[in-house]
């Protein structure tokens, strides 16, 4: 499971629903800085763009969902789960290859991505082309080279970053909130059965890991069949489901916070 920066101005939103569902939601942090990272964003982008042009790609410019939104993840676990048992479950499905096949386009393919339906499109022979031209070449989380994604950055110039006083202002006014989400988050999954780890932090792993464990085990006993892994995928998205439900304040909190940090801050 990953957490991503999010880029979207739309925190006031998530504390509204907060409040409308019972969480006292954290005033934001004064001296809250003016308007930036949305113009860098929006520059990069349509440098990306014109980089994937030249590398004969099609790239539409525009803000991508968060992956780790509530509604995206929502939509995500309702069909797939942790896309643990997808693709031997439904390896044909072209959200499933994206996904397994070339990791970084399934965020691409997110509900709401302005590049989905080019993604959608592309055989399954084209998807690694079009992430090596996109990301560039390597492995990932083993440090990638290239990539119109990084060209598009740089063509931008540094990014503006939120000052460590700003931060700090923004973690301090959600403190409390997260703490008690946490809490709850922790409840919730006891009472569902699981094993609850005692470091806070790690619930976030917590449901997932015990479906990898159930991956690992059906795939030991030999050769998983397409049916197997069909009710193997339904229990792992009843799972992923409780997770989500356990987690949602959470999730909506931590959204809002990274949001509020990354989304006002100053131009370069």
């Amino acid at each position: 499971m990953h957490l991503r920066i999010t880029l979207a101005a739309a925190a006031a939103v998530c504390l509204l629903a907060l409040a409308a569902c019972g969480n006292a939601a954290p005033a934001p942090a004064a001296g809250a800085p003016a308007p930036g990272w949305l113009h860098y964003q929006a520059r990069a982008q349509q440098d990306t763009a014109a980089c994937m042009t030249r590398a004969g790609w099609r790239y539409v410019p525009g803000q991508p969902p968060d992956p780790n939104s509530y509604p995206v993840l929502l939509a995500e676990r309702q069909a797939f789960g942790f896309f643990l048992f997808a693709p031997y479950a439904e390896p044909q499905n072209a959200a499933v290859r994206q996904h397994d096949l070339v990791p970084g386009t399934d965020d691409l393919a997110a509900p709401g991505n302005p590049d989905a339906a080019v993604i959608a499109a592309l055989p399954a022979a084209r998807l690694a082309a079009y992430d090596t031209a996109l990301y560039g070449a390597g492995q990932e989380g083993g440090g990638r080279s290239g990539g119109c994604l990084l060209a598009g950055q740089e063509a931008a110039g540094p990014p503006p970053q939120p000052t460590g006083t700003y931060i700090t202002q923004v973690q301090a006014s959600y403190r409390a909130a997260i703490s008690a989400a946490l809490g709850s988050y922790s409840s919730c999954l006891s009472r569902a059965g699981y094993a609850v780890p005692a470091d806070p932090q790690l619930l976030l792993q917590a449901v997932f890991d015990d479906e990898q464990v159930a991956l690992r085990t059906a795939l030991r006993h030999g050769h998983l069949t397409a049916a197997a892994a069909r009710a193997g995928m339904a229990r792992e998205v009843t799972a992923a489901l409780t997770d989500l439900r356990c987690g949602r304040t959470w999730y909506q909190l931590h959204d809002s916070e990274v949001n509020q940090m990354y989304a006002t801050v100053s131009p370069w």
